[in-house]
């Protein structure tokens, strides 16, 4: 491969100098590993980065960075020979331009200095290979989704274009498709490989000195909406692209053909490329009346922050709408699409435009508890690959408690983001059963929430400063009609601060046997509840599935009419507070 990435000559400075210090700790900015980087280092390169847009600590970030990665020679058996730097400093010198060996040597101070800086380049290239290498074992371009694209592209020539131009259209398609695969292959591995920098640099042990900056490597919340990118603590203003543009800057990484373009007349991309952030985002949505949102946001950096840890697909709920995310921590991409869609239709959607495939782990979802027990009929005690469950015989009682006082409290309204920051986690499950959607109505159970202007909004009591009520939740049903109707399919999940929420009814259980789901108790029970058709006696009975547990100062509550065993099973076991 021609691509080359060559790392800052400030490393090979602090290579080179690290022997000709003579007091060991003076002017010792941080060490990486036990390897001294030393304030004079960056001081001299400091304005020059600055001019290029970025941050002290985003320098600083880039020489532990590089210094890091320098130190896996070793580990990976990457040696490089005498032989080998002194051809590499042939070539420098046979250059056709002589500037270039002159400066080099201005910046080194001797033949010798220069020679040790090419071998670190040779060692750092050497590193890079490997871990190019590593990303075909794991990793394949889509060569399908590259003929679709070669496809659309080559369709806007006529057969009189290429007569014109005495050009052979299967020629010219196939001389498209390695264009295609050569870009995306390469843009993947730059990724691949910047993302195990970061790894390997957060797993270091760096020791600060002298460093009085912002913290390195920091954790910090991304996202983006219509309108803004947020990242790395700031947010940033997208621009108005057209499609061709998206499909330029993003085909490598994620690419819509023609046939599913072609149904939707209204198109609105909106993106944003800082190259020296290392980041690029992109919100797009098709249609108007039901529309289709597209969210890719494209950074090595995604693999550091806590809730991109893991490779897979998860489900959930943004502002009433289905949402399945695609989480690839190995190359710091995010993907996530939002509609009134079942979630394997927008599943498909999704993964079908994405450029590449893990070779072992297919795109899985993230969910790694699973169900052992054989669940054809119900079963009172359940083994799961990390823990089980036992439903424990419990009965309804109601309660007329009152949630607050209305004369003397203060109301407000919360939305997701509110509410999530309120918890530190979602209470939405990445799994829902396929018939059940979201309730878009004013809900006025246990928890008040309504949905306005595509947004979820929850109501949160206070006495003076002193929050009294903090219910939330969702409730979702097939069926959202006044009509009565026993054999409705319900599921209901609220949460509240500190506790269990508060409720109007409660559940009692005669005799308590935990649960257990990744080293968390729970309780979980069943309880027969009884339906009536305008008679005294009751005309049958439905199966209600609870559980309640506290977890992280949240407490939760779960319940499921009509649902089967295993759909209640998979509802808790998906529960964000588990993964």
């Amino acid at each position: 491969m021609n691509r080359r990435i060559l790392i800052l000559s400030l490393i090979i400075c602090i290579l080179l100098s690290g022997c000709s210090k003579n007091n060991a700790d003076k002017g010792v900015l941080l060490t990486v590993n036990g390897e001294k980087i030393y304030e004079e280092e960056l001081e001299e390169i400091l304005p020059k980065y600055k001019e290029n847009g970025l941050t002290k600590t985003e320098i600083v970030e880039g020489m532990v960075l590089e210094l890091a990665t320098i130190q896996q020679a070793d580990n990976l058996s990457v040696s490089v020979n005498q032989k080998e730097v002194e051809e590499r400093y042939d070539e420098l010198v046979e250059l056709e331009e002589p500037v270039f060996h002159q400066k080099a040597i201005k910046q080194y101070g001797t033949e010798e200095k220069l020679k040790q800086a090419l071998y670190y380049k040779l060692v750092y290239n050497a590193i890079n290979d490997k871990i190019d290498e590593l990303f075909l074992e794991n990793y394949s371009i889509r060569e399908e989704l590259l003929q679709v694209r070669a496809s659309d592209y080559v369709s806007q020539y006529t057969a009189a274009d290429f007569e014109e131009n005495d050009m052979d259209k299967e020629i010219f398609s196939d001389e498209v498709v390695q264009n295609y695969y050569d870009s995306c292959l390469d843009r993947l591995q730059e990724l691949y490989f910047k993302v195990w920098k970061y790894r390997i640099a957060n797993e270091s042990s760096i020791s600060y000195n002298n460093y009085s900056g912002n913290d390195l490597l920091k954790k910090q919340e991304f996202d983006i909406t219509a309108n803004k990118l947020n990242f790395k603590g700031k947010k940033y203003e997208l621009e108005m692209f057209s499609f061709d543009e998206v499909q330029e800057r993003f085909g490598d990484y994620f690419y819509l053909s023609n046939s599913i373009i072609n149904n939707y007349d209204n198109i609105e991309c909106k993106g944003i490329h800082i190259p020296e952030k290392d980041v690029r985002g992109l919100y797009m949505t098709l249609g108007a009346d039901s529309p289709i949102t597209f969210k890719l946001i494209v950074s090595p950096v995604l693999a550091l922050y806590n809730n991109f840890q893991k490779n897979g697909i998860r489900t959930g709920i943004e502002n009433g709408l289905n949402k399945v995310e695609f989480i690839q921590t190995d190359m710091g991409i995010y993907y996530s699409i939002i509609a009134d869609m079942e979630y394997d239709k927008l599943e498909k959607l999704l993964t079908d435009s994405i450029t590449y495939s893990d070779k072992d782990k297919n795109l899985k979802r993230e969910n790694n508890i699973n169900i052992v027990t054989d669940l054809e009929e119900y079963v009172q005690e359940v083994e799961l690959t990390d823990g089980h469950i036992f439903f424990n015989s419990c009965l309804a009682l109601e309660s007329d408690i009152a949630y607050y006082d209305p004369n003397i409290a203060h109301l407000e309204k919360w939305n997701t983001e509110q509410v999530t920051a309120y918890l530190g986690n979602t209470f939405v499950p990445s799994y829902i059963p396929k018939d059940l959607k979201t309730c878009q109505e004013s809900y006025t159970g246990t928890f008040m929430s309504e949905y306005l202007n595509n947004t979820m909004w929850w109501t949160v009591a206070y006495d003076n400063d002193i929050i009294i009520y903090d219910n939330f939740g969702v409730f979702y049903s097939d069926s959202f009609t006044d009509e009565y109707n026993p054999l409705r399919r319900k599921l209901l999940i609220e949460v509240s601060k500190d506790e269990l929420p508060v409720a109007d009814v409660l559940y009692s259980f005669d005799k308590v046997e935990v649960s257990k789901v990744k080293k968390n108790e729970l309780t979980v029970g069943v309880y027969k509840a009884p339906y009536y058709d305008g008679d005294s006696k009751p005309a049958g009975y439905i199966n209600q599935y609870i559980a309640e547990f506290i977890i992280d100062n949240v407490g939760y509550r779960i319940i499921s009419e009509n649902l089967s065993q295993e759909e209640f099973i998979k509802v808790l076991i998906s529960m964000p507070v588990f993964e």
